[in-house]
């Protein structure tokens, strides 16, 4: 009887455990699988990389290796660039809801070339509630960067905002929507501006002195400027273009190439490391042979 009465109180205890156990275990595997087809996926890519400026942006494509990448930065004290360059995409996303990441590299310093005036259709403020999404960030412990869908190929880089038929109660409401929308740019602008740009940001990046008064100088006239609303958001979409463009050019010159340098270098004397080991093995035979010759003439 005392043994059916334990039974019944501590097997479906010992059963809860050994299931959270369970649950446990594959987790953990589930983790240990991720990471290990993360270094697999990153010594593949990096027998491939390109020294060039496109294959820096196809680099930067791609979520693991922008992580790796990150890290780098971060270990060279650079780190704010690369943050600047994943936070310039997350803004972009604010003008066009059909971005389907947060960055885009593979469409950046091309596609930033390629039109200079951008049509700006105001309808809903439906895209505007990704701004949440922007202010958190990523940083370089998860990233959250997928490839392609930041700007479109054909230079339509901003489709609309909001994109739907006009309410028909009437042009007021249009108008609270339109204002809407340029006040989360605004705020998000700033709030960008303050973390990159100028002597005074959390991540102050080094771009030519004229670009941080025009950024910080536009910023402060387009708060009090009288055109119309579509007007201030094509001039809030271009605002950081051209810091954008020496980040990337800064990246790619210091260091990306470093990076490549230091996967090559790595490549090398791992090659030279196994030629020494298989040379250590010939050799080592050759000379047991050659004591088993002498031992055999003795």
């Amino acid at each position: 009887m005392s043994i059916l009465l334990f039974l019944i109180v501590f097997l479906p205890l010992s059963l809860y455990e050994a299931l959270k156990f369970d649950d446990k275990f594959r987790m953990k595997k589930t983790i240990i699988i991720f990471i290990v087809n993360d270094i697999v996926h990153v010594n593949k890519c990096n027998k491939n990389l390109k020294a060039t400026y496109k294959g820096m942006l196809e680099m930067l494509e791609d979520r693991v290796q922008f992580r790796e990448f990150g890290e780098f930065c971060r270990n060279e004290n650079c780190v704010e660039n690369i943050l600047f360059y994943q936070e310039y995409w997350k803004y972009k996303r604010l003008f066009n809801r059909n971005v389907k990441s947060v960055i885009d590299p593979s469409r950046s310093q091309d596609a930033l070339e390629t039109t200079t005036s951008i049509s700006v259709n105001i309808s809903k403020t439906t895209g505007i509630n990704d701004t949440n999404n922007v202010s958190k960030g990523n940083g370089i412990n998860e990233t959250n960067i997928s490839k392609a869908g930041g700007v479109n190929d054909n230079g339509d880089r901003v489709s609309s905002i909001m994109n739907s038929t006009i309410n028909s109660n009437g042009s007021s409401k249009i108008n609270k929507m339109e204002l809407a929308a340029l006040e989360s740019i605004e705020k998000e602008s700033r709030k960008f501006a303050e973390t990159f740009i100028g002597s005074k940001a959390i991540y102050e990046i080094n771009i030519q002195h004229y670009m941080v008064t025009g950024i910080i100088d536009k910023l402060d006239t387009l708060q009090f400027d009288d055109r119309p609303t579509d007007e201030k958001i094509e001039e809030y979409y271009c605002l950081f273009d051209g810091a954008y463009k020496e980040v990337t050019n800064n990246i790619y010159l210091n260091s990306y190439s470093n990076y490549v340098h230091q996967k090559n270098k790595n490549k090398t004397s791992g090659k030279d490391k196994r030629n020494s080991q298989v040379s250590n093995v010939y050799y080592s035979i050759k000379n047991n042979n050659n004591n088993n010759n002498n031992n055999n003439w003795n």
